[in-house]
């Protein structure tokens, strides 16, 4: 891990996770969130100082590799491969919440507006000819709900992100597939021109 402190001096610093990638950072407030392989998130508050090293969260509830981290709506959000997303409302050990989306591929991001939190990924292939199923996965979760449910973009494209931003959810992905949603249950196909 790398952090620039105020001087613009950027500092190796330890993870302590040997061997585990890690692939997300937030830092809401004065504390770092940092998610990866194993189902690892670690935080610190001050990891340029040596006396306060990043910690590895004793218990997130999964083994799944961790792709995403968040902060939406007050919440903790983070996701990954197997579909998993957890959820925490203050991202402490064992206070992590598995909200298991039923999906075999992997939850690449997340984001919130509306009410209504979306959740994007797919299955890191590409449909082809002899095999043209569906690979883009699409939740939504409505604030007080528990219950992931499954929408479709017309898509077969892996999506790697989403946001929201203007009143409407964008996602992206694979194959140069951008698609737009007021709601995160009825989407539009924006034209790119990338493939």
């Amino acid at each position: 891990i790398r952090v620039l402190d105020a001087g613009g001096t950027l500092t190796s610093v330890s993870s302590n996770t040997s061997g585990k990638a890690l692939w997300g950072i937030i830092k809401p407030g004065s504390t770092y969130y940092v998610a990866g392989d194993g189902g690892t998130i670690l935080t610190s508050d001050d990891p340029l100082n040596p006396g306060k090293p990043f910690v590895l969260i004793a218990n997130t509830g999964t083994s799944s590799n961790l792709r995403f981290i968040d902060y939406l709506n007050g919440r903790f959000v983070a996701s990954g491969t197997g579909g998993v997303i957890l959820t925490s409302s203050n991202g402490a050990s064992g206070n992590w919440v598995s909200q298991i989306t039923n999906g075999a591929g992997t939850i690449y991001s997340v984001a919130y507006g509306n009410g209504t939190y979306v959740a994007v990924g797919g299955n890191d292939a590409r449909a082809t000819s002899t095999s043209p199923m569906p690979l883009s996965l699409i939740y939504t979760l409505a604030d007080n709900q528990s219950t992931w449910i499954a929408r479709t973009a017309g898509t077969a494209s892996t999506l790697r992100a989403v946001v929201f931003n203007g009143g409407v959810f964008t996602a992206v992905g694979y194959d140069g597939a951008i698609y737009r949603s007021p709601d995160g249950g009825n989407w539009t196909f924006v034209q790119s021109g990338a493939k």
